[in-house]
């Protein structure tokens, strides 16, 4: 989630979306990444150096966390299941290890 406010107190957490909006459709454009970029920072309004640097290094882990609980899931449910028959084959259930008395 992004923060709800800048540490200069302006409101910043309802820009997100917006943010997001703004930088898609200059991309769509045909503008460059960073002409979106400022474009869409002039749009939002957000002039103060704190508040651009809240917005422009927010890191949504939330959805970090949900693809690696993804990835992890699919790793876990494609592994080979091991079955009771590996113990029959094992060298601890050999003939040699028995004592002939």
């Amino acid at each position: 989630m992004l923060p709800v406010r800048c540490s200069c107190t302006k409101v910043i957490g309802n820009k997100g979306e917006a943010y997001k909006l703004a930088i898609n459709q200059c991309l769509r454009a045909g503008y460059s990444e960073s002409i979106a970029i400022e474009h869409a920072l002039k749009t939002l309004k957000l002039i103060r150096t704190c508040c651009r640097t809240n917005l422009l290094t927010y890191i949504n882990l939330h959805d970090k966390a949900i693809d690696q609980i993804v990835i992890e899931q699919n790793e876990i449910a494609n592994r080979p299941v091991t079955h009771a028959s590996y113990f029959d084959q094992n060298e601890w259930n050999s003939d040699d290890d028995q004592d002939d008395d």
